[in-house]
């Protein structure tokens, strides 16, 4: 079961630095009276993000996590991965989770297609939401540039993944509810197979 407002703190993880942004979600249903609000963005060093981790309560963690595509990979992804653990480790000690998607999993989720690019998630974020606007006319995105928008995308996608939990979880309980339909005994008995 989902509690609304949501609130979702999501990270897009860097070697050096790694950008968050603090989400609430105000609807119901994932297409229906859904409403975002961006509550801050921002770029952090890692030590610092570690520490603004320690200063979380009442929210959802998500990280963006490394996933192997096949391809070789240099020591900024192998840095990324030590603090996306050091990130999850500050979290834990206060006994607090953090959940973890992969790119691949947000691509799908927004864009349905692994092919994806990042202007196609951009747009599927912009289409969802509406446009960052301007100073003077600020949208529901405004602020969201650079990194901030795999942070946003990873954020959507998993206030998304709970609601689809949720829905299936209801569901699954709505059918478990529903009255038994029973095959009515047969009135012959049979042992070994030959009638009694």
């Amino acid at each position: 079961l989902i509690m609304y407002p949501l609130n979702v703190f999501a990270c897009d993880p860097g070697p050096t630095q790694s950008t968050f942004v603090s989400l609430t979600f105000t609807g119901k249903d994932r297409l229906l009276d859904e409403k975002l609000i961006v509550n801050a963005i921002g770029a952090l060093g890692n030590h610092e993000m570690k520490e603004k981790l320690s200063t979380l309560f009442g929210v959802h963690v998500v990280c963006e996590m490394i996933a192997c595509y096949g391809m070789t990979v240099g020591k900024e992804v192998f840095e990324t991965v030590r603090w996306i653990g050091r990130f999850e480790e500050r979290l834990s000690v206060r006994g607090l989770k953090m959940e973890t998607l992969t790119r691949m999993e947000c691509k799908m989720n927004l864009c349905h297609s692994s092919r994806a690019k990042d202007a196609n998630i951009r747009q599927a974020l912009i289409d969802r939401y509406g446009e960052p606007g301007t100073r003077k006319q600020p949208g529901p995105l405004y602020g969201v540039t650079s990194h901030a928008w795999a942070a946003l995308a990873v954020g959507v996608s998993y206030a998304d993944k709970l609601a689809e939990a949720a829905k299936e979880s209801a569901r699954l309980n709505k059918v478990n509810d529903s009255p038994q339909q029973y095959s009515r005994p047969s009135c012959e008995a049979t042992a070994g197979g030959k009638l009694l």
